[in-house]
């Protein structure tokens, strides 16, 4: 048992009892080494959706939608989560209520129109579905008339 693999595992997303299983010894053992070896332990409840890569998934996906909703609908966690994984990396949040990026709503916009499909647009944007489906019932994609009409 080497302190460098324990450490992979670790940052890699193993939880302290299932290295210890892997090893055959004590989780507060493997917590003690890993303590000693000065490495930053992950929250109570972090799973492998709190990974690096997937941290900044979560980031980008916000900046591009701006929505704490959309993005823990998105990754299937809570705005709590998503609002929490933001503030611990010093990302902006915006005010409640305002609609996702012009830009994106535009091309899902524009995709509708030529007829894609709400899956299809959403593998385009690298959004789930759902994420589609409740900007359409939101009414984000919807043009408005001059008149004020959808």
């Amino acid at each position: 048992m080497r302190l460098k693999t324990l450490v992979k595992l670790y940052q890699s997303g193993w939880t302290l009892r299932k290295i210890a299983r892997r090893y055959g010894v004590s989780h507060q053992w493997i917590y003690m080494l890993l303590q000693r070896a000065g490495i930053k332990f992950r929250r109570k409840g972090y799973k492998k959706v709190f990974l690096p890569q997937r941290v900044q998934a979560i980031i980008e996906s916000y900046k591009i939608c701006k929505s704490l909703k959309i993005c823990g609908e998105a990754f299937r966690i809570s705005t709590t989560l998503v609002k929490r994984i933001l503030k611990e990396n010093d990302i902006d949040i915006k005010p409640k209520g305002q609609m996702p990026d012009s830009v994106v709503l535009e091309q899902a916009r524009r995709l509708l129109e030529l007829g894609v499909s709400k899956l299809a647009i959403a593998k385009i944007l690298g959004f789930n579905r759902q994420t589609i489906y409740y900007w359409d019932r939101k009414g984000y994609l919807r043009r408005k008339n001059y008149d004020g009409e959808k």
